[in-house]
């Protein structure tokens, strides 16, 4: 028996949903180092034209200006690269391309954006030189202080964004390389075709071909040549390194030894406080009352106020802080988007709080999601108060409860204050807001809100309230034939009503009239799940669908399903799903076989109904059409093979037999279905596709 037909329409299903191959990291670590060559290579330029001719005008405004003319010059060359091959050069060089011409955003991001960041070093470290010089400005000092301070950790913080995308690229959780790329739209892919988009035959075309290979190879060389310099310079200081270093020649004293001692009290610091300006170390308490009476240092004698009292803790590092912190936020993460093995096992906000909701989603669907929202909103804005007192645990308690609270508010660094107090302050305006929500009879609450809309829409009189909504939304969701999309544990689920359209996010539920929306099919692709060979690949389809309501005061939104739901979507909606896009939506693998299922069932010899028997009943699988199918053996002898005999009167559709045909197979290998065998429905006895007959009279 041959298989042809499924097999071709499950190549051309593989063919057109599996995506271009995704470059290595090491190839995009690669390029990505050979395309920051650039800036380097043109500064030594213009470094040694300036060191050529040190006295020509024209030179040295080039040297003064030479940032922005790398600038212009970068920009120039990467748009021809973009233009050309849809790619950087250090991009084209390793045979890449980008997905998306959008060229605009690409120099935006990898020429502008790098430019930026040079100034904004330069002018950090030009601000740490002259940082001394402004002690007698103390407003100025303030604002390069906070400057300092800040660069420094948004760049870090970049940079760890940076590598979180690397690495969830290493292991294929993205496809994005950096963020840079996502926000400007493109991915990397391999170029099938490097020659550029103009006529090879035109003067430009060899001519910008020759000046590429000469940049692209003199970019490269650039690249060995240093990566054989530090290669030597690694060897020379491992060299130099085997030689000791002299011993120092101080001999340690008592007065070193007692370094860490507070010159006013003579004991051991129990807060460190370094003076701004001088430096010295002394405990706070003695250094806070020593200012707050002379106003001035006890060393120095230099005129000093509480605001340059710098404390900090001894029994904490940074890095230990900052390890705490990447801690504490991904427990938070996982609290607030527990996984589904998680929410399985009953570790939910809804699970663990299920005292207080006491209504179930079933019975009363509007009064659960009322306090389901506003039991997450108070959850979830505790979470931040909870970094506070892991902080306060690390917080030196000999001072007292109360003096620790002010020196952490007050003496820690501009950022961790400008934290702890958002972190204060979310838990306060949430748990204030979600009160207000439920005066009145919960009148404010956002799902009450909503629901008092259609009141508006449907009734006019003045004695109806939002519960006759309520009691409209509750009747119909306790019935069995409702449409559900979105797993039991998932953040998001959408419901279709006879009546009503609803979808519960985390934080709000959207409600829409069946009899007062446009429903609109917008996107679709393609999600891969496994390859069960080298020739079939299976993938699942997702449609995105916007709701938009006639009225403009309730506002849109988004139902993401899947295409093998879209048939049950549109059973159940009054309204049709408008196409402009013309998106075609992909047939379910069943779908699919079920076709090749029935045109091998045609070919196969056809049973006459006796003539006792003219009269068919429904089939018992879908109870729409009449049972057209019969079981008798035709692949062989009648005792010959595993096939068997099959005694039951016709109860099922062609449709309903090969669905449950494609049930009994093994869902991993669909190019083995036609040759496999099933069991019947009803007396269990086992047939293949040779032994389905259609009923005739």
């Amino acid at each position: 028996m041959t298989s042809s037909n499924i097999q071709s329409t499950l190549n051309f299903t593989s063919s057109t949903i599996i995506s271009p191959p995704l470059p290595s990291v090491f190839e995009l670590l690669a390029q990505e180092r050979l395309t920051d060559l650039i800036r380097p290579c043109l500064r030594q330029i213009f470094k040694f034209l300036h060191e050529i001719r040190p006295l020509s005008n024209s030179l040295r405004i080039l040297y003064k200006y030479k940032d922005e003319f790398i600038l212009l010059i970068e920009s120039i060359v990467q748009w021809l690269y973009l233009h050309f091959y849809s790619a950087l050069i250090g991009e084209h060089f390793y045979g890449l391309k980008r997905t998306a011409n959008h060229r605009l955003r690409s120099l935006i991001f990898s020429v502008f954006l790098p430019y930026v960041k040079l100034k904004l070093d330069s002018l950090h470290e030009q601000m740490s030189m002259n940082n001394n010089n402004n002690n007698n400005n103390n407003n100025r000092h303030t604002t390069f202080y906070m400057i300092l301070q800040i660069l420094p950790k948004i760049q870090v913080f970049i940079e760890g964004i940076c590598w979180l995308y690397r690495i969830s690229y290493a292991f294929g959780r993205i496809e994005y390389y950096s963020p840079e790329l996502q926000l400007a739209g493109v991915k990397l892919t391999y170029a099938k075709d490097p020659s550029p988009v103009i006529p090879s035959s035109t003067n430009a075309s060899r001519f910008f071909s020759i000046i590429s290979q000469i940049i692209s190879s003199g970019l490269f060389l650039v690249q060995f040549i240093e990566w054989w310099n530090n290669t030597n310079g690694s060897k020379k200081n491992s060299i130099n390194a085997n030689i000791n270093p002299p011993l120092p020649t101080t001999v340690r004293t008592q007065s070193t030894i007692g370094k860490r001692q507070c010159p006013l009290c003579r004991q051991p610091c129990n807060v460190p406080t370094a003076v701004l300006g001088s430096g010295y170390v002394y405990c706070y308490t003695c250094i806070s009352d020593y200012v707050k009476r002379y106003h001035r240092c006890p060393t120095t004698h230099q005129p000093i106020n509480l605001g340059m009292l710098y404390p900090f803790l001894d029994n904490v590092n940074t890095s230990e802080l900052y390890v705490i912190t990447f801690l504490y936020s991904l427990i938070v993460f996982i609290i607030i988007l527990p996984p589904s093995e998680l929410a399985s096992a009953g570790f939910s906000i809804q699970n663990i709080f299920s005292y207080f909701l006491v209504e179930t989603e079933e019975i009363s669907f509007i009064r659960y999601h009322i306090k389901r929202i506003s039991i997450k909103y108070i959850i979830h804005s505790f979470l931040s108060l909870g970094y506070v007192f892991i902080l306060l645990y690390y917080c030196d308690w000999s001072l007292g409860i109360i003096n620790v609270f002010i020196n952490l508010f007050t003496q820690t660094s501009i950022i961790l204050r400008f934290i702890l107090y958002i972190c204060l302050l979310i838990p306060i305006i949430t748990s204030l807001i979600v009160l207000q929500w439920h005066l009145n009879d919960c009148y404010m609450h956002p799902i009450v809100r909503q629901l008092r809309l259609f009141i508006q829409i449907n009734n006019q009189q003045q004695e109806q309230t939002w519960h006759t909504v309520e009691s409209s939304i509750n009747t119909e969701f306790r019935r069995f034939d409702k449409f559900t999309c979105g797993t039991a544990t998932s953040n998001v689920r959408c419901y279709v009503l006879d009546s009503w359209i609803l979808k519960c996010s985390m934080y709000h539920v959207n409600i829409a009239q069946q009899s007062n929306v446009r429903v609109e099919l917008v996107d679709a692709h393609d999600i891969h799940l496994q390859e069960t060979n080298e020739e079939v690949s299976l993938s699942t389809q997702y449609l995105n669908i916007v709701i938009k309501s006639y009225d403009i005061r309730i506002k849109p939104f988004y139902i993401r399903l899947k295409a093998n739901e879209y048939d049950d979507l549109r059973g159940k909606l009054q309204a049709n799903i408008e196409n402009v896009k013309n998106i075609v939506v992909r047939q379910s693998l069943s779908e699919l076989f079920v076709t090749d299922f029935r045109r091998h069932v045609i070919q196969n010899p056809k049973y006459r109904l006796p003539p006792n028997q003219r009269d068919l009943d429904t089939c018992i699988g879908c109870l729409q059409t009449n049972a057209n199918v019969k079981l008798v053996k035709n692949c062989d002898a009648p005792n010959i093979g595993r096939c068997q005999t099959c005694f039951c009167r016709p109860m099922w559709c062609l449709e309903c037999l090969g669905k449950w045909f494609a049930s009994r197979q093994d869902q991993a290998r669909p190019d083995t279905w036609l040759q496999s065998t099933c069991p019947c429905p009803s007396c269990r006895s086992v047939f293949c596709i040779l032994d389905i007959s259609l009923v005739e009279f």
